[in-house]
């Protein structure tokens, strides 16, 4: 089975790194060891097929939330073959996927135990800015939705008074000819029925009380419009 060594070297040691890696190594089935080095680089040798490897070594590649300063991240993979000279030599016989704790702590347990806890607390975090990121961009989404409707009902006010004000205008102008063609027939029988103003008296009555009430349906109608457009002034306002 091929063997490799790889060189990782970013924001790794102290930060669950290794464990991590040796989660991702147990359920590819890849065997090795990872330990850290003196230069703040974490080397790992493994042993599995060229597709798994290829596997494993993007699954360790791991970008973590810059604001997330407990998680791990990767800056550079460097990875050597057996056929390399920096291959180097196999620290151990491979039996699994192990981390090698020689030289740092002989309480190897509750050392991978508190690397376990650091790994947990980096996925805690990378959540919790996650979901604050979620969440200011839903109030964003929101406000900016808010905005947009208040923008839009201010523009349908101001159409529908601007359309009440044209109609109200259209209304009076309408009248006005009313009553002027009603006055100018009235002047014409009157003119006309000048001699017969007892038999047709009654006509001219009628007359003057149609143009009393148009006049009045006139100035109620107007007065109705202009409440509505005060009504509509205050919801632009508010």
């Amino acid at each position: 089975m091929p063997k490799w060594r790889l060189v990782i070297s970013g924001r790794l040691q102290t930060s669950g790194y290794r464990v991590m890696v040796k989660n991702i190594a147990i359920g590819l089935q890849v065997k090795g060891i990872a330990r850290n080095l003196d230069d703040g680089t974490v080397e790992i040798y493994c042993e599995t097929s060229p597709e798994k490897f290829e596997q494993f070594r993007k699954a360790i590649d791991v970008k973590a939330d810059p604001r997330n300063t407990f998680a791990p991240t990767v800056e550079k993979i460097v990875v050597y073959d057996e056929k390399s000279r920096e291959f180097g030599k196999i620290p151990a016989d491979f039996k699994g996927f192990k981390i090698d704790y020689s030289g740092i702590d002989p309480q190897l347990e509750n050392l991978e135990r508190s690397e376990m806890g650091i790994v947990a607390l980096g996925a805690v975090s990378s959540n919790i800015i996650a979901m604050h990121t979620d969440l200011k961009d839903g109030f964003n989404h929101v406000e900016g939705a808010i905005n947009s409707m208040h923008t839009d009902l201010k523009e349908g006010f101001k159409e529908t008074k601007d359309g009440l004000a044209e109609v109200k205008n259209e209304m009076k102008t309408g009248f006005n000819k009313v009553e002027s063609a009603v006055s100018s027939m009235h002047g014409d029988m009157n003119t006309r029925f000048d001699t017969l103003d007892t038999k047709y008296g009654e006509i001219s009555t009628k007359m003057n009380d149609l143009t009393t009430e148009l006049r009045k349906s006139t100035n109620a109608l107007v007065a109705m419009t202009e409440k509505v457009g005060a009504l509509i002034d205050r919801k632009l306002a508010e």
